[in-house]
């Protein structure tokens, strides 16, 4: 399932030029730590939305997000905790290889056990952390009075 605080509904547009106009790309560089997101803010802003359930849905976040100044920051630590699972995954996943043996080795059934109790003990550590960022994402969710629907389905998914 993919949420969006943005977006209800896919939202057509061309992006104006309002990025160089107004110097916003070199606004971006300050308050992002990131490229990437530094082009994902600096897209937002320059496609002006046009469907009304949009910017319903977006004035509905804003105003959670303003009844609930530490909402933000909450949010931003779960999310950036999430996004280095998967370096984690990748990083644990490659500290366990099978070694390379002779195929006529007696010792190769005992390597591929061995290698594939490593893995299993590593991918059993991962479905834990993936639902208790769920649990997170709940608990700071009711720690403060969202209304909005984007943020109700979140904590309802």
């Amino acid at each position: 399932m993919k949420f969006s605080l943005l977006y209800k509904e896919p939202e057509d547009g061309l992006i104006s030029d309002v990025r160089y106009d107004l110097s916003i790309d070199r606004l971006t560089g300050l308050l992002t730590d990131s490229e990437k997101h530094g082009n994902y803010f600096t897209g937002v802003l320059c496609r002006p939305l046009k469907n009304l359930k949009n910017i319903a849905y977006r004035r509905e976040v804003i105003a959670d997000l303003t009844a609930n100044p530490e909402l933000l920051d909450s949010a931003k630590t779960i999310f950036s905790r999430y996004d280095k699972l998967k370096n984690d995954w990748l990083e644990l996943r490659g500290g366990v290889y099978a070694a390379d043996t002779p195929a006529g080795s007696a010792d190769r059934s005992d390597l591929l056990l061995e290698y594939t109790y490593d893995s299993l003990k590593i991918t059993s550590i991962f479905p834990k952390t993936i639902v208790s960022f769920y649990y997170s994402i709940c608990e700071t969710l009711d720690e403060f009075d969202v209304r909005s629907e984007a943020f109700n389905s979140i904590r309802n998914y």
